[in-house]
């Protein structure tokens, strides 16, 4: 299953680099350097728990459409059919609510079970392929949940240890580009901000595009 997800994510970025740098280009980017800037000019770079909860609400509420169209390019490039930039933006933006409906959900979820570590693993697993179906199987809020629930049973062993791998490498990545953020650069210190959001946008991207690698392996019959 890793290996297979590896491959998939890496085959949607290499046939479809076009239409997810546009994404990126014009979602992401731009935008992160605008929260960037914004951030910058009302918090002291040093205040953690400020900038923290202004990338969860960026995060919750404005980087929704070019997740949904991310999934979108990478699931019809799964089905072999090639999505362009505006209908998958496009897509993002008619699925707004049922996406940001089922992450808040995600959110509550992950809140409630992380109290409880053994169940919270189970359950953080068993539920982490639910954005996919919103853009999917067009479902919404707790029939995500649900769905995810369905197609991960039997296989939460196998999902978990290939979420801990893709998870990882993740992580390693992440941690090497935002090193750069709390350096004292003698540049702005929203522009360091916004390059290291240019790096890790393409790290979530590779993240989408790997659940979507470990959901059309659950989808075979």
């Amino acid at each position: 299953m890793i290996r297979q997800a590896f491959r998939t994510s890496f085959a949607v970025m290499r046939d479809q680099w076009v239409t997810l740098l546009l994404i990126l280009g014009f979602t992401y980017w731009p935008l992160g350097f605008l929260k960037a800037y914004l951030m910058d000019s009302a918090y002291e770079p040093y205040e953690l728990l400020s900038s923290l909860s202004a990338t969860r609400f960026w995060a919750q509420f404005i980087l929704i459409i070019p997740d949904a169209a991310i999934l979108y390019v990478g699931l019809n490039h799964i089905a072999g059919e090639p999505a362009g930039f505006g209908e998958s933006l496009g897509y993002g933006f008619l699925n707004y609510g049922r996406m940001w409906i089922t992450r808040f959900f995600n959110y509550l979820s992950w809140l409630t079970l992380l109290l409880l570590v053994v169940p919270g693993v189970y359950g953080l697993t068993r539920w982490s392929l639910s954005e996919i179906t919103v853009v999917s199987d067009r479902t919404i809020g707790v029939g995500a949940l649900h769905r995810s629930w369905q197609m991960t049973r039997g296989r939460v062993g196998q999902i978990f240890f290939a979420l801990c791998i893709g998870g990882g490498t993740y992580a390693v990545l992440w941690g090497a580009i935002t090193a750069l953020y709390i350096r004292d650069f003698e540049v702005n210190w929203w522009a360091i901000d916004g390059l290291c959001f240019m790096g890790t946008s393409v790290l979530n991207m590779a993240w989408l595009l790997y659940l979507c690698g470990i959901y059309a392996q659950l989808e075979k019959p």
